[in-house]
């Protein structure tokens, strides 16, 4: 039978009852010093510290097995040729970049020029991976495209593309008649055109980023979930709980859990995320970077609403376990609801994927994927963020309710319905 804490300072499990809003510890200032509370103490724990270093090394271990693969130095580049011009194009690029290296740099050449007979043969040398960009000719005028496989390096498109431009310059200069006009325009050059052979190399790195996004949300929002839920129950199980609540109101002792953990988890984030973009810098992987940068803003978004949507859940969860050996039932549908999602979100496609982004649970996992492969527009992305955010709010006022109907229930494991009831005489 339940227990509901109705005497002050009485033994068999009951206790004090928090002060009333406006008192002592009450307010932000209270949120905070909980906050402050919840960071330091996550700080200090040892095993929180040694799976960040992990996950680190393991980053930076990738970025030295990166380097080493690489060589190290800058980058080189095999640049498939069909002509006299393109070649020209690829040696001028060639001068251009040891002109601006650093004095003392490895002088060994950065584009190197492979010759195919046709373009054909210079999209196969691509295909097989014998060059890394193909400059072909397009149409007349000495007009050209760069061609790549999945992607077309940012750094040789620079230089390829300064090289035909600075072609076109001499020329159009051969003709003594050309005005100062039109040698600014022949300096601008005809804009060189890029083509992929296969545009969905391209999707399928958005679909390996959006996965890797995934399991970030799935791995913060369980351990950083399991954490709060850990903590709140220790607290019973010590009987600190009693002491905290008569200090501080336990809405505010919620509010200071979850938003502690919430900064934690976002610095976590962002500190992994830098360090894969680091490596993906390193690495060459420039167009990686990009991709990074312009698809984090709506990942962030989706992991905020995602993670306050259940920080509290996690909470009320950790508060019907009267001790430790009682988490593993009391947080158990919500291990389902973070796996479920998070299969889905790896699995899913066509319909199931739409459907999906749509399910707040769901959504925070499955929604940054289709809008990074470009398989929803922008407003599909707000729309489903205000359903996460409108459920976050319910959850939240059902959280709460529940962590106040169980928290001072120290004897024995609440139920969610007795945890609903004793709330509600508790009014």
């Amino acid at each position: 039978m339940t227990t509901t804490a109705t005497a002050t300072g009485t033994a068999g499990g009951t206790a004090p009852r928090p002060p009333a809003p406006g008192g002592r510890g009450s307010g932000s200032r209270a949120v905070r010093i909980v906050a402050e509370r919840e960071v330091a103490a996550k700080l200090r724990d040892k095993a929180f510290l040694a799976s960040l270093a992990f996950t680190l090394v393991i980053i930076v271990g990738g970025i030295g097995i990166q380097a080493l693969i690489g060589g190290g130095g800058p980058e080189r580049y095999e640049v498939a040729v069909t002509d006299a011009g393109g070649r020209a194009a690829v040696e001028a690029a060639d001068a251009a970049s040891a002109a601006a290296a650093p004095e003392g740099e490895d002088a060994d050449p950065r584009f190197t020029v492979v010759d195919a007979a046709d373009a054909r043969a210079a999209e196969a040398a691509l295909d097989e991976g014998d060059a890394d960009v193909a400059l072909l000719p397009a149409g007349g005028g000495g007009s050209y495209e760069l061609v790549g496989d999945t992607a077309v390096p940012d750094g040789a498109a620079t230089l390829l593309r300064q090289a035909v431009a600075t072609a076109q310059l001499d020329a159009g200069l051969q003709d003594l008649g050309a005005s100062a006009q039109e040698r600014q325009e022949l300096l601008a050059g005809t804009p060189v055109g890029e083509r992929l052979l296969d545009p969905d190399g391209e999707e399928g790195r958005a679909l390996v980023l959006s996965i890797a996004f995934s399991v970030l949300l799935f791995y913060s929002v369980f351990l950083f979930g399991m954490g709060i839920a850990q903590s709140v129950t220790e607290e019973k199980q010590s009987r600190v709980v009693e002491l905290l609540v008569a200090a501080v109101p336990m809405r505010a002792l919620l509010a200071g859990k979850v938003l502690g953990n919430t900064v934690l988890a976002v610095a976590q984030l962002v500190l992994l995320v830098g360090v894969g973009m680091l490596a993906a810098s390193v690495a060459g992987q420039g167009e990686l970077v990009s991709l990074i940068a312009t698809s984090s803003p709506w990942f962030l978004v989706f992991f905020l609403l995602g993670f306050l949507m259940l920080a509290c859940v996690w909470a009320a969860a950790g508060a019907l376990a009267s001790r430790q050996e009682d988490l593993q039932s009391t947080t158990l549908p919500l291990q389902a609801v973070v796996l479920v999602p998070f299969f889905v979100a790896v699995y899913a496609t066509g319909p199931a994927l739409v459907v999906a982004s749509w399910v707040p649970f769901s959504a925070p996992f499955t929604m940054p994927r289709r809008l990074l492969t470009g398989d929803a527009a922008w407003w599909e992305g707000v729309a489903s963020a205000g359903l996460v955010a409108l459920t976050a709010v319910l959850l939240v006022a059902l959280a709460a309710r529940l962590y106040q109907g169980s928290l001072l229930q120290t004897r024995t494991r609440s139920s969610w319905r007795g945890a609903w009831a004793a709330a509600g005489r508790d009014r």
